[in-house]
């Protein structure tokens, strides 16, 4: 299920990066030549990591997630630096926040589960847990 998923946000951006070269992509994202080629080297990243096992797409998830997660940052301070490079607008912004979120879940999914099964059975877990 989340390799499917990261399949499906890694075609988007595939789909957003090589669309915004064209036209401005729904009339309303205005994406500069860097954040189309940032989606485009997202999209194949997830792509990439997903063939591998299910670990990349854990992998993939956590690490672009933090990605969009500051650049939505940035944006929210429009740092400057950056400004020049990326789109740092409302739109833009909101994008980034949706796929920083949604990234983080997919990535923390597990970690989550295996949180609960140890609170579920502590004592069990706990004794594998100082065994090994």
């Amino acid at each position: 299920m989340r390799r499917n998923l990261v399949l499906l946000i890694g075609f988007m951006f595939l789909t957003i990066g090589v669309v915004g070269f064209i036209q401005p992509v729904l009339g309303f994202l205005d994406f500069k030549f860097t954040d189309n080629l940032l989606h485009i080297i997202s999209g194949l990243c997830a792509l990439t990591l997903i063939l591998n096992s299910d670990r990349g797409a854990v992998n993939f998830s956590r690490v672009f997630g933090l990605i969009y997660l500051v650049l939505t940052f940035l944006g929210a301070i429009n740092y400057l630096p950056l400004a020049q490079y990326l789109s740092f607008n409302g739109v833009n912004n909101t994008f980034h926040l949706f796929i920083a979120l949604i990234l983080i879940a997919l990535g923390n999914t597990q970690l989550i589960a295996e949180s609960k099964k140890l609170l579920k059975k502590p004592d069990l877990e706990l004794k594998k847990l100082l065994n090994s």
